[in-house]
């Protein structure tokens, strides 16, 4: 039964903290949560295409130094392959964990503006 009421309070209190942000703009509030909506979908996709595009270019580093390198004698290329294959396979895994909340964040980006206002609601107390 609380956590109902307190998620009625967080509403109201997000719904006065878009009325005051569009005060602040010049704008009414009905036009503030839908930019907060659309932030949401292209942080999402910003999000991915970086880190597609990171995951490539190490993945072009690491394979250019592995052919080059001489493990046997653990020349320069060597230490590059190994570091650069670190940072690749370290990237790799933060996407994969990343990928479902940005996949979320696409398909329902209302819940992750009401999150974010509510972050700005939290900070404002």
């Amino acid at each position: 039964m609380d956590k109902v009421k307190a998620s009625i309070d967080i509403g109201d209190n997000i719904t006065k903290l878009i009325q005051q942000l569009a005060v602040q703009i010049g704008t009414t509030a009905d036009k503030v949560f839908p930019w907060y909506v659309k932030q949401q979908i292209v942080f999402a996709y910003t999000s991915l295409a970086v880190f597609t595009i990171g995951l490539v270019i190490l993945g072009v580093i690491f394979w250019k130094n592995y052919l080059k390198a001489d493990f046997e004698y653990v020349d320069r290329n060597a230490v590059f392959a190994i570091i650069s294959g670190a940072l690749f396979l370290s990237a790799l895994i933060f996407l994969v964990i990343s990928f479902s909340t940005l996949l979320s964040q696409i398909i329902n980006p209302e819940y992750y503006a009401m999150r974010e206002l509510a972050g700005h609601l939290a900070e404002l107390r």
